[in-house]
């Protein structure tokens, strides 16, 4: 990083807390953008687990909903499971599980210390190695997708180490043996970078017997490492009958490892070989039964649980689910976690057969995105297990699975309406309430209900959470400036250079506000939220700009001078140019004026967004993020608002006028063509009849710079080679033609 680049970051860190601004300029990272909602977001992972669960989101990972559950039934997680948890959320788990699968029979991580040892052997490097670094990894190929993987597992170099230094010890460092042998091994390792298998040579009949076992050893693990695994299992399967290998022990692992990894990778990304793993368990088990083996043991038992629940999910999820319900009498371990988690992702269902045997699995798969279950015969059967058993949990899943208009909704609200405030489940029960009452059409007591819930000082809400209800409360208001003023929040987090920072201080347009503003609503309104006083300053600073430059480009004359001011209050730096723009009598050079102000200040758009606020109108994006390229009249609605309303459906606080008039500017907008393209055209134009105008040289080299950087990434040519040609043919000995030397296209 830069030392100017870092003292604007930094710069840019300090100011975000007032104004919720952003570097406009092109450093090295992406610009930060405002995070609003985020499912499944807790303030501490440990005070989850101890069942602080705040709103409850059903949406969440199957680790969460396993808190959620437990703690729902009045089965809290112990100390020892709640680390658990903490453990596989953090994905600390996951890391050690692929340490611990990999590993034979022990963990020792790869770190270089092969490395070295084999450069104190004075044997040649491989043709075209530069150095001892060997790769761990391998780019698997098949015909539908590259997939890199760990070859070459940290054991693997352990145990080469050791069995050098025993070579060295029995015949010497320069001897013939630890030659070959080492020749051998770097031949073996090179199979995790060659294309092509690479494999030893058989060691010569009068060669020493460790030797010849080794060898063996080797040609066995340089076919599994080029993916020759039929050829590698039955080469590790002649070593375990071999009874003065040295290697016995480990030949039928090996050769369990050889159908693992077959199984894992020849199916394809996410798929399994059930075949070859099946093959895999039976060896597994032979190697338990091998008493010679206990040496591997341990690692069996770690291998049989990862290859049985791709196999078998059904009936692992049912193991994991019982004991993760406290059906069982051990405690839960983060293997049980994540490996229930793992099954249940991969579409193993639970209680399926609906028998009690696992409530926990029976209960997901009624609130799992990929459920089954028909809606009225879902709702029907969380709200008998509510009445049967009083536990929250199932009053939640009525709630998730039940259609506004469904003969049980009144029965379930009621249920809700009966709970106590101080139950755990109160606040997600009353939102979800209040989300069917705003889907069925009772705008206003889904509105009293959410506004409860943000006045509720005895349940505690972070940003998140506050955020989400707030989200569904502006999609239900009743007016346009309600909206308008829920549709400002305080984003919970800035996310930037891959982690987030705290939210600042300032109010912002979240994304659904900011997408109602910018292409359903006619330039009236975004008139009136301006001047209203609806929005906060940074946000009211963007707005107004975006309503001012529509103004501009549609003509509209009351708008755009009604705006100039506020556009000038909010942002000094366009205060000059507001204040030419107004007192500029002749309406079509005040026009020109505009359009002059709009080239020097690429962040003037007619857009409005979601953002951090608007960047300093005049700095030119190296990103190309410069002036606009609309394509299309009206979004869609997403989100809350699509929930509420229906994809094509109309906010209640906008009537069919005011989004046909919105539709019609949009259309006039994009008509004009991309930003740097119509402000070619009409510069040009513009110019040609008024040659004398004193903004008559600038105004064409800014056209012509705007052709260099455009929203689209490409302006077209005809419109900047005419402009570049009037400026240099009428003012080419001025500084504004100097400052010309190309045109683009």
């Amino acid at each position: 990083m830069t030392g100017r680049c870092l003292a604007r970051w930094t710069v840019w860190i300090a100011a975000l807390s007032v104004m919720g601004a952003r570097p406009a300029d092109a450093c090295s990272f992406p610009h930060p953008h405002a995070i609003f909602t985020r499912r499944g977001t807790h303030a501490d992972a440990r005070t989850f687990a101890a069942g602080e669960l705040g709103i409850i989101d059903l949406n969440q990972d199957v680790a969460h909903l396993v808190v959620v559950y437990r703690t729902l039934a009045g089965l809290p997680l112990s100390p020892a499971e709640r680390a658990a948890a903490v453990e596989v959320w953090s994905g600390a788990w996951d890391e050690a599980s692929q340490t611990k699968l990999e590993d034979i029979p022990r963990h020792w991580t790869w770190d270089g210390r092969w490395d070295a040892r084999r450069a104190e052997i004075s044997v040649p490097l491989p043709e075209g190695r530069y150095g001892g670094d060997v790769d761990p990894y391998r780019t698997h190929r098949n015909a539908r997708e590259y997939r890199g993987y760990v070859c070459i597992n940290g054991d693997a170099f352990r145990v080469a180490i050791e069995t050098l230094d025993a070579l060295v010890a029995d015949f010497g460092p320069n001897s013939r043996e630890v030659a070959a042998w080492v020749t051998a091994q770097d031949q073996v390792f090179q199979n995790s970078v060659s294309p092509e298998p690479v494999v030893p040579s058989p060691a010569a009949a009068d060669d020493h017997p460790t030797i010849r076992a080794h060898r063996a050893y080797q040609i066995a693990a340089a076919h599994f490492y080029s993916e020759q695994f039929d050829e590698a299992a039955r080469l590790f399967d002649a070593i375990a009958d071999d009874a003065r290998s040295p290697w016995r022990g480990l030949g039928k692992f090996l050769a369990a490892r050889c159908y693992i990894r077959k199984g894992t990778l020849a199916a394809g990304w996410r798929r399994f070989d059930a075949t070859a793993l099946s093959e895999a368990e039976a060896r597994l088990f032979e190697v338990l039964a091998d008493d010679s083996a206990s040496d591997v043991h341990t690692s069996v038992y770690r291998l049989l649980p990862y290859v049985q629940q791709r196999i078998r999910p059904a009936e692992w999820a049912r193991y994991h689910g019982r004991r993760l319900a406290s059906l069982e009498s051990a405690s839960v371990t983060a293997d049980d976690l994540a490996g229930y988690a793992w099954v249940r992702a991969h579409g193993a269902a639970g209680g399926a057969d609906r028998d009690g045997a696992d409530p926990l699995g029976e209960w997901l798969d009624l609130i799992l995105p990929h459920a089954t279950e028909d809606g009225a015969g879902a709702t029907a059967l969380a709200l008998a297990r509510w009445r049967a058993t009083g536990h929250e949990h199932w009053l939640l899943a009525a709630l998730r699975r039940t259609e506004p208009g469904g003969a049980l909704a009144p029965e379930i609200l009621e249920a809700v309406d009966g709970l106590g405030g101080d139950t755990t489940a109160h606040t997600a029960a009353r939102f979800g309430a209040a989300k069917i009452l705003a889907r069925r059409g009772d705008r206003a007591g889904a509105s009293e209900r959410l506004t409860a819930l943000l006045t509720d000082e005895v349940h505690a809400l972070n940003r998140f959470q506050r955020n989400e209800i707030m989200e569904w409360s502006a999609a239900v208001a009743p007016t346009f400036d309600e909206f308008v003023t829920i549709g400002a929040r305080r984003a919970a987090a800035i996310h930037m250079d891959y982690q987030d920072e705290p939210g600042p201080a300032a109010a912002m347009l979240a994304p659904d506000a900011a997408a109602v503003l910018d292409t359903w609503t006619p330039l009236r309104l975004l008139r009136h939220a301006v001047t209203s006083d609806l929005l906060p300053d940074p946000s009211r600073a963007h707005v107004a700009q975006a309503a001012w430059v529509r103004a501009v480009l549609l003509r509209e004359d009351g708008h755009a001078l009604a705006l100039a001011p506020i556009v000038a209050e909010f942002t000094p730096t366009l205060a000059a140019p507001m204040a030419a723009y107004a007192a500029e009598p002749d309406d079509k050079r005040r026009h020109f004026i505009g359009l002059v102000t709009i080239l020097r200040n690429p962040g003037l758009i007619p857009s409005i967004r979601a953002d951090l606020g608007p960047r300093e109108p005049g700095v030119l994006d190296n990103l190309r993020d410069n002036w606009w390229g609309i394509r299309r009249p009206r979004s869609n609605l997403t989100g809350v608002l699509y929930q509420v309303f229906g994809r094509d459906g109309r906010p209640a606080f906008l009537t069919e006028e005011d989004i046909r008039t919105a539709d019609a500017e949009a259309k006039a907008v994009i008509a004009l063509g991309g930003g740097p393209d119509y402000l070619c055209t009409a510069v040009t134009k513009w110019v040609k009849r008024h040659r004398r105008d004193p903004l008559a040289a600038e105004a064409l080299h800014l056209a012509v710079r705007s052709a260099h950087y455009p929203w689209s990434g490409r302006a077209d040519a005809k419109r900047s080679k005419p402009a570049f040609d009037l400026l240099h043919k009428r003012y080419g000995d001025s500084k504004w033609a100097e400052k010309t030397p190309y045109w683009y296209d």
